[in-house]
């Protein structure tokens, strides 16, 4: 076995990124995707509700649908700029 070690980046390192602009063209990457996943993500789970809705919310079931629900509402909150 191989001993591997996280290396967590200092505060100056991390301000230099921010500063030098880099962190923009990251995030600007990084932002498209995130919202085309979360615009699927929130296509896609409804149809989680059905079976709990089927089934009936009784015990921790209303706690995994008000989970869903929420998890929705999130996803449908990044994923709203998403165009074609």
């Amino acid at each position: 076995m191989s001993s591997s070690s996280i290396t967590v980046p200092s505060i100056s390192a991390v301000k230099e990124v921010v500063a030098t602009g880099s962190f923009r063209k990251v995030s600007s990457l990084v932002a498209p995707s995130l919202r085309f996943v979360a615009f699927w993500i929130a296509v896609g789970l409804p149809f989680l509700y059905l079976p709990l809705l089927y089934g009936g919310l009784d015990g921790d079931s209303w706690m995994v649908f008000v989970g869903l629900v929420v998890a929705n509402v999130f996803a449908l909150l990044l994923g709203h700029d998403h165009h074609r």
